[in-house]
């Protein structure tokens, strides 16, 4: 079974593409971006929040006491912060997004809105 995302690409390295297992035949791709030297994930499979996610990368990190923040951005100035509450058994991961002016948002992050992943993409 050939797949379009397995073709050669002049923008992209593939530097493994194959299927996940043999009941799905879900096709998975790892391509090295030249410009930014990132991995890249494409993925044929149900994994839309890998898929959707997958051009961000980590940009900020403030985890010395709950809650911790992690800022991720992509290329196009969009954003992300995931809030981290640790609580013995009852952690919770909230985000808040945006799809530009990240430095000042990372600065007010404590102050910002933040929600279930499910309700803010």
């Amino acid at each position: 079974m050939a797949d379009e995302r397995l073709k050669p690409d002049a923008n992209f390295k593939v530097a493994l593409g194959g299927v996940s297992d043999d009941a799905n035949e879900y096709i998975i791709m790892l391509r090295l971006d030249p410009v930014t030297k990132r991995l890249v994930v494409q993925a044929t499979t149900d994994i839309g929040s890998l898929m959707f996610l997958s051009g961000y990368s980590i940009s900020d990190k403030d985890d010395d006491a709950s809650p911790c923040y992690y800022g991720f951005l992509e290329r196009g100035g969009s954003w992300y912060i995931l809030k981290e509450t640790i609580n013995p058994g009852n952690d919770q991961y909230r985000y808040a997004t945006g799809s530009s002016n990240y430095a000042t948002n990372w600065t007010n992050r404590a102050s910002l809105s933040y929600g279930l992943f499910s309700d803010i993409f």
